[in-house]
């Protein structure tokens, strides 16, 4: 799991990167970290950018949670929850900086 504020988790709908309450339950909110720094969700597709796509090898599928606990790709982007947090919010990648939004836990 990867917990952002307010008790949501990172999430996927219709292969798109969105944030939801955490549950135990949701398969969806199960990711696992691969040997290539690929993150990949639980029906086998790795997070590409902000959506679910066939692994890769590209930049935007390599990632790293950093020493600030933000998702980092090798383009640099960090996984951001813009906003406040609901049901449904999709995650952007933007620069990475000292947003609450990016932290993941």
């Amino acid at each position: 799991y990867y917990r952002a504020a307010g008790d949501f988790c990172l999430d996927s709908k219709n292969g798109a990167l969105v944030v939801n309450k955490c549950s135990d339950k949701a398969d969806s909110q199960k990711w696992k970290m691969d040997v290539k720094q690929r993150l990949l969700a639980h029906n086998g597709q790795c997070v590409a950018d902000t959506k679910l796509a066939k692994c890769g090898s590209g930049k935007n599928q390599k990632w790293k949670l950093d020493d600030k606990m933000r998702l980092v790709n090798e383009s640099k982007q960090c996984l951001e929850v813009p906003g406040k947090s609901k049901n449904g919010t999709l995650v952007v990648t933007t620069a990475c900086s000292k947003s609450k939004g990016q932290v993941w836990k």
